[in-house]
């Protein structure tokens, strides 16, 4: 069996275009789902699976995210602030020296899924923090 990358790249540069006016005063990875942040519910599960370092990129009110992480013990961060946007490949080939040789996981900021183990999963829209119905959701389920 394969040992499971100790570090991820966390991608939460992106403008938020879809999720506007939310993410006019706030970076999406920041729109609460139930009641935290989802970039916290990703860097839990990373946590969860044994990841020790996370790097973060930002770019749309990126300080705004580190702010966010400052207190935070596990998984490490490190951020990898973009005076441009890279988009998805440029923002992971920056954070390379920072990422090292070893496979890394490389994941949205902006997600939530399920955390393993949970048998009830819950299906949310980021833009709140109450589950839409079944009928109303055509994505896969997710929970916090």
């Amino acid at each position: 069996m394969e040992p499971v990358p100790k570090r991820a790249m966390v991608l939460a540069a992106g403008l938020g275009k879809r999720m506007r006016p939310l993410t006019e005063t706030r970076p999406k990875p920041l729109i609460e789902v139930r009641g935290r942040a989802m970039l916290d519910h990703v860097l839990d599960r990373l946590e969860d699976v044994g990841v020790e370092e996370a790097v973060v990129n930002h770019y749309h009110l990126g300080a705004m995210i580190e702010e966010h992480l400052q207190g935070r013990g596990r998984p490490r961060i490190r951020f990898s602030p973009e005076d441009v946007l890279l988009e998805t490949g440029g923002g992971v080939k920056r954070a390379l020296p920072m990422l090292g040789e070893e496979p890394f996981y490389a994941v949205n900021g902006d997600i939530v899924w399920r955390r393993p183990g949970t048998k009830r999963a819950w299906t949310f829209c980021c833009c709140c923090t109450r589950p839409p119905s079944r009928s109303a959701t055509t994505g896969p389920a997710i929970s916090s």
